[in-house]
């Protein structure tokens, strides 16, 4: 059964970093290729409020002709998904909700005490609540 989700797993990965790829290798940088570049973003799960700011920046680049072709692209985009990533988060306002969602043995679970376990000795209140509808022993997994 491992091998099986690995399988799929792989052969999502593998089609969407070809679909990246083939995507970078335009040179043409017209509608069409901001709209698949955008569905992509938004596959890739950058979140649609991001995909927008970053298709925005992009399209001012590729007006002031400082971006021509994919490549350049791709290496633009790399840098602000990069300063992004590093942007120190602003703190969470209180109280703050963060929701967890994943297959099946995934290990949200083990991720969810952990990180509890961590805001705890950070001196915060911590609250879980098992939302599982497919699975009762949730409360007392979380509970252990």
């Amino acid at each position: 059964m491992l091998g099986f989700i690995k399988d799929k797993i792989k052969k999502v990965y593998t089609g969407f970093t070809q679909q990246i790829a083939s995507l970078f290798l335009r040179n043409q940088l017209d509608e069409q290729f901001i709209n698949e570049l955008s569905n992509l973003l938004l596959v890739a799960d950058v979140g649609v409020k991001t995909t927008e700011r970053l298709i925005a920046q992009l399209r001012l680049h590729i007006a002031n002709k400082t971006i021509e072709n994919g490549e350049q692209l791709r290496a633009q985009l790399e840098q602000m998904l990069q300063t992004i990533l590093e942007a120190p988060g602003k703190p969470a306002a209180l109280p703050a909700v963060t929701l967890m969602v994943g297959i099946n043995g995934s290990g949200k679970t083990t991720f969810v005490g952990k990180l509890a376990y961590r805001l705890h000795t950070q001196g915060k209140k911590v609250l879980l609540v098992a939302g599982d509808t497919f699975r009762a022993a949730a409360t007392q997994q979380l509970a252990e």
